[in-house]
């Protein structure tokens, strides 16, 4: 197992959220080192069989079905009537991803709100699915959960 000090849970939180276009691509993770990468073929300085060789785990992103119950859970936080309702409205409509974002434009006062709510679902979202690779102890990882989005951080002062 690996510490989650060891761990950049930023870049695992954007291989998560990333839903790439590409066919022959994907994200992964190294169980032994840390180490998050991007595959591309064509492009990528290991072949998959090397990769495979490592041990590295392949990053699924964040279903579109999972980021549409984080919006919905959001949604449930909003104490303002009309505010709740328009993002209900929203997320009920065709292309509910793109009129969510469109809507929270329309209202500033709940930007703040949905990034920090947004950033503390993914945090969990990565620091379970490293939980469930088997790559750091369950123990260290609800401690980290406990003691906030800052905790498990890699710091970018070295």
């Amino acid at each position: 197992m690996i510490s989650l000090d060891a761990i950049d849970l930023e870049f695992l939180m954007m291989a998560l959220e990333h839903q790439t276009d590409f066919y022959d691509s994907f994200w992964w993770f190294d169980p032994d080192t840390g180490e998050i990468g991007f595959w591309l073929r064509g492009a990528a300085e290991e072949s998959v069989e090397e990769l495979e060789e490592r041990g590295v785990i392949t990053i699924d992103p964040i279903s579109s079905r999972d980021g549409y119950r984080e919006m919905e859970d959001f949604i449930s936080t909003v104490s303002d009537d009309r505010s709740r309702d328009l993002l209900q409205q929203a997320i009920d409509r065709k292309r509910p991803f793109r009129r969510f974002k469109d809507t929270l434009i329309d209202l500033p006062e709940l930007g703040d709100q949905w990034f920090t709510f947004h950033d503390r679902t993914v945090r969990t979202h990565a620091i379970e699915w490293l939980v469930d690779a088997g790559v750091v102890d369950r123990a260290e990882a609800e401690q980290a959960l406990a003691q906030g989005p800052d905790a498990g951080r890699k710091s970018s002062d070295g």
